[in-house]
């Protein structure tokens, strides 16, 4: 189980200035801002998970190895780190006891291991239920990207004004904003007499081509 404790204060992954640039404009509008608005939302739709920073709270299976593995990257900071969905009678872990081993991956690792949480039952000898794994650990995290925000409110793991949204979301919510406020999104080139369309859904350096390193594939 996965619960938002605080919520995204970015609304884009894009500045407007950069919007602005790219379309040659000398001056800003409610178009251009609804566009970036709409064209972050689309970005995290595309890759199928959040992208904008926010700080979570889960509770996760392990499986005998040494390794937990989140469900929200990028991890920025792991905030608080519990034995039991109980935090009344839970043992919380000092920061030196586990490390973020990937924040990409989202790997939180062990020098002890995690126990298997899979259900035992009997049918004359024991058998292992399959994917009855229990969700005994609790965790308190911080992930995703920020564009160039602070915030010195105790409810975020991390306060800075670091821009860390990767250079390539940034052109692929730009390009998709540009493209929503022009009304040409999808749409490369476009020529009048006669009529001719070229459609931009595929190659590196369209929205989607860019965004497609970092699309999940459920496992």
């Amino acid at each position: 189980m996965i619960t938002v404790c605080t919520s995204a204060t970015d609304t884009q992954l894009a500045a407007l200035g950069d919007l602005m640039a790219m379309l040659g404009a000398t001056a800003s509008s409610s178009g251009m801002d609804l566009s970036l608005t709409q064209a972050s939302d689309w970005a995290e739709r595309y890759v199928g998970y959040p992208l904008r920073r926010q700080v979570y709270e889960e509770t996760v299976a392990s499986y005998g190895t040494q390794r937990l593995v989140l469900s929200r990257t990028p991890v920025t900071k792991v905030q608080r780190f519990f034995n039991s969905t109980s935090t009344a009678d839970a043992t919380e872990f000092a920061s030196s006891e586990y490390r973020l081993a990937d924040q990409g991956a989202g790997f939180i690792e062990r020098d002890q291991g995690y126990r298997w949480t899979a259900q035992e039952r009997w049918n004359i000898g024991s058998y292992i239920v399959p994917n009855s794994e229990l969700k005994p650990w609790l965790l308190v995290y911080q992930a995703g990207y920020q564009l160039e925000t602070s915030s010195t409110s105790d409810s975020w793991a991390t306060t800075t004004t670091e821009n860390t949204v990767p250079p390539s979301i940034e052109r692929a919510v730009l390009l998709r904003a540009a493209g929503m406020y022009q009304g040409t999104s999808g749409i490369k080139s476009m020529k009048v007499g006669p009529l001719g369309i070229t459609y931009s859904s595929e190659g590196e350096d369209t929205p989607e081509g860019l965004l497609m390193p970092f699309v999940r594939v459920a496992g």
